[in-house]
């Protein structure tokens, strides 16, 4: 069974109407895509700039509502799901954007960052918490407190790994890493 499997997904946005408001016009954001992955296989989604990858991503993630199609994550709908149990899915599926500093609050620290994810999920103490994100910096190579250029990407793929086991890159290549950070996104990727 495919860890994903999404099936003839449509995400529409209304870009114009006519007279009041009939005959409205749509913008195809993503239409009839289909794809699988299976655990431990790494998927790569390549387009240019507007061609609808992030829109993808946001309608599994439910963060858009898809107009039709179907998204199974490990055999369950996430289209037909009640948002409680859509909330404990979202724990084992993160996003990480591709543009850092648009999505992290630059005068947070590293440990407030990587924190924030466990602290909404309410999964551990503090205690727990604490030396789990310890863990995770050691691994990723990340000892400055304030977030940099640098560690601004590597403190969002931290979050992103300490949160869930199936994390999701959005955008461009790991380019922007730390090297610890890098190496430390392959073993991640092989325990999905």
């Amino acid at each position: 069974m495919p860890l994903l499997e999404v099936s003839n997904l449509r995400t529409y946005y209304k870009a114009a109407g006519g007279w009041f408001g009939r005959n409205p016009q749509w913008l195809k954001a993503v239409d009839d895509v289909s794809f699988s992955i299976r655990r431990g296989e790494t998927f790569g989604l390549v387009g240019e700039s507007g061609c609808g990858k992030s829109t993808l991503g946001r309608s599994i993630l439910r963060l858009e509502r898809p107009r039709s199609g179907q998204i199974l994550f490990e055999g369950e709908d996430l289209l037909t799901l009640p948002r409680q149990q859509l909330k404990r899915v979202r724990r084992d599926i993160q996003a990480i954007f591709q543009d850092p500093f648009g999505s992290l609050d630059p005068r947070m620290t590293v440990r407030q960052v990587i924190a924030e994810g466990l602290i909404v999920q309410g999964v551990l103490s503090r205690d727990e918490r604490d030396a789990r994100i310890e863990q995770v910096i050691d691994v990723v190579g990340l000892r400055c407190e304030h977030l940099g250029a640098t560690r601004t990407s590597s403190a969002a793929v931290s979050a992103s790994v300490l949160a869930s086991p199936v994390p999701w890159r959005y955008g461009r290549s790991s380019s922007s890493l730390t090297s610890p950070c890098r190496r430390s996104m392959s073993p991640c990727s092989r325990k999905c």
